[in-house]
């Protein structure tokens, strides 16, 4: 499958980038899943067809079983995951991800944490090699990546299957190490596999408990008449995916923000880059762009220059979007509420070993929603390790002014119930001089439960109380958290956003991160659809007893509640200020030490059944 954003994670095993901010690698995805099950009926009632040489694929278009592209299918199953932006400087764009996690999105072993086997396998679909001569297969491959690095007792293995006698034999291997550039392989196929029914696959052995010890191969490449001697692809392509021409930072801007000023917020002109994989320089003959509307084709543009790229190496060449003579501007008497465009980059050159590579696609996408994440998670960011409350907050530049009416945020299941109890509350933040978070604006009254959609996807969460926010100003949207518990919220390594407005705060005020990539978050404006929209858990315990209120020193609590709960007090700043464990039907609570003020009293089950009151502590 194409990786797409919706991924989940476990906290067995992270990265601490600092002792407050940390990573967590994937040990589940929901995306992945669902795509898989998509596919299933393709895959019980195709047949299985003979591939024609040559056998190619760089992973820059799908071809595993069931995609919708209408591409020749060239594999057999569905373990490993394409995916864009994993590999590091890779031959082209897309590689094949191996890893722990299976193609159900699940970890091959979710009991042991420390369990080690043969995880995912890349089968070929079959090929007829009877009379071919001198028969080649090569391949890139590259250990870590932007992902977790294999042990050296791991391995990436090569077999080849011999038909006549029903048997797969290791060709090739490689064992664990941490990533360097991608290393090219060329091995000869024996006459002893010669024949119709010939395939190979790529196996890897590692870890098998999620996204852990990983590889990516890339620019899988198998015909006659070669030589090992080349070690040379002759094909030129798109190196790095595109995901707007906007001329802003964002992916994605609410329509009725961006239909005021269109031709502002549309780029002048955007670079490509290319990969030349030659031995020699690459004249680029034609190049340019086309757009789509609902199907439609409405605008398409050709440049005639013929730019040169030299020999194995990345070139960047320049498209002209909002410049004459284009002069292409998103049109916007296509809709009042929402519009989508699909935008396709192609060029052309000669010599030219796979054309598939030729081209690229994005959808410039515009609903009611800023982001600058393109919807792929990689890992989670969190904070941790701290003491009082914990915030996060993430730089948007708003451009009209309107009412915010939901945040949009890709919390991260972790396959339990431990992250299912952790509270936080959604604020807002003006911009100080100096670029920090400075005033709270807004800041939810009832803390929310921290919850997931499980069809994979962000949840909406709706404001507790009106919002509106000036255009052409810069806020702060993030949360407040009680506990020091890292939330996990989605991180996306292909935009690196983080750097530039991420902060975050343990007790010593707010600090630039020192993490990359694009935390997933996104401020929601009308008009608001109504998907997966997050609730405050009040009234599903049995009301609680709570007096005195207004009290002084001591809360008392009292109600029949299951065995295992939990009293604990919230100041509107969302720091926990104390906490009871439920032991008898009647609690006391010692709140002699707090100030003044308004408080809130939630108790919670451990179901996550919960209930939450006001406070009122006046001395």
């Amino acid at each position: 499958m194409i990786r797409a954003l919706y991924l989940i994670t476990i906290s067995l095993l992270c990265f601490e980038i600092s002792a407050q901010e940390r990573i967590t690698p994937l040990t589940y995805d929901l995306a992945k899943k669902k795509d898989t099950e998509e596919r299933s009926f393709v895959l019980q009632t195709r047949t299985s067809q003979v591939v024609e040489l040559p056998f190619i694929d760089d992973f820059s278009q799908d071809h595993f079983p069931g995609n919708q592209d209408g591409n020749t299918v060239l594999w057999d199953d569905l373990n490993a995951t394409i995916h864009t932006s994993f590999g590091i400087d890779p031959p082209s764009l897309g590689v094949a991800v191996f890893d722990g996690m299976d193609e159900n999105g699940q970890p091959y072993d979710d009991v042991s944490t420390s369990s080690n086997g043969h995880a995912d396998v890349l089968t070929s679909a079959e090929m007829d090699l009877e009379g071919k001569l001198n028969v080649v297969l090569s391949f890139f491959y590259q250990p870590e990546g932007y992902g977790e690095a294999p042990e050296p007792s791991d391995s990436l293995v090569l077999q080849f299957y011999d038909p006549t006698f029903d048997t797969w034999t290791n060709r090739w291997h490689a064992t664990g190490t941490a990533a360097g550039p991608y290393i090219p392989v060329f091995l000869s196929v024996g006459e002893t596999y010669l024949q119709n029914g010939f395939k190979f696959r790529f196996r890897n052995y590692g870890r098998l408990t999620g996204a852990l010890d990983q590889w990516s191969i890339d620019w899988v490449y198998l015909d006659e008449n070669r030589s090992i001697d080349d070690e040379a692809i002759a094909d030129v392509g798109f190196f790095s995916q595109v995901n707007s021409i906007l001329s802003s930072d964002y992916v994605s801007i609410p329509w009725t923000h961006f239909t005021p000023n269109a031709s502002q917020s549309t780029i002048i002109q955007k670079d490509v880059v290319l990969r030349n994989n030659r031995t020699a320089g690459a004249l680029i003959s034609e190049s340019g762009y086309t757009v789509e509307f609902d199907g439609s084709e409405i605008a398409s543009f050709t440049d005639s220059q013929s730019p040169s790229i030299p020999a194995e190496s990345n070139e960047a060449i320049t498209q002209e979007i909002n410049l004459a003579p284009n002069s292409f501007v998103f049109p916007t008497n296509v809709s009042d509420t929402t519009a989508e465009f699909e935008v396709e980059f192609e060029f052309q050159t000669s010599p030219d070993l796979n054309p598939d590579n030729n081209r690229m696609s994005f959808k410039q996408t515009f609903k009611n929603y800023y982001a600058y994440d393109d919807g792929q998670a990689d890992n989670a960011y969190g904070i941790q390790n701290f003491n009082g409350a914990g915030r996060v907050a993430f730089r948007f530049d708003i451009l009209e002014t309107d009412t915010v009416k939901a945040i949009d945020i890709f919390f991260l299941y972790q396959g339990g119930a431990a992250l299912e109890d952790q509270l936080y509350f959604l604020t807002v933040w003006e911009e100080s001089s100096g670029g920090a978070p400075s005033d709270i604006i807004y800041q939810d009254f009832q803390p929310r439960q921290v919850e997931f959609n499980m069809d994979g996807g962000f949840v909406r969460n709706v404001l507790q109380d009106t919002l509106v926010l000036e255009g052409d100003q810069n806020y702060f949207i993030g949360w407040v958290q009680p506990d020091n518990t890292s939330l996990n919220i989605g991180n996306d390594l292909s935009a690196q956003m983080n750097s530039q407005r991420l902060y975050f705060d343990i007790g010593n005020g707010f600090t630039p991160s020192s993490y990359e990539g694009t935390i997933m978050i996104r401020p929601v404006f009308p008009p608001l659809e109504e998907p997966a929209i997050v609730g405050i858990h009040e009234g599903q315990l049995q009301e609680a007893d709570v007096w005195p209120n207004p009290a002084r020193e001591v809360i008392r609590i009292r109600g029949d509640f299951p065995q295992g709960s939990m009293a604990r007090l919230f100041d509107l700043k969302g720091r926990m200020v104390a906490s009871e464990n439920i032991l008898f039907n009647d609690t006391r609570m010692d709140v002699s030490f707090t100030s003044e003020g308004l408080y809130l009293l939630e108790i919670s089950a451990p179901t996550g059944a919960r209930s939450i009151k006001k406070i009122v502590i006046n001395r």
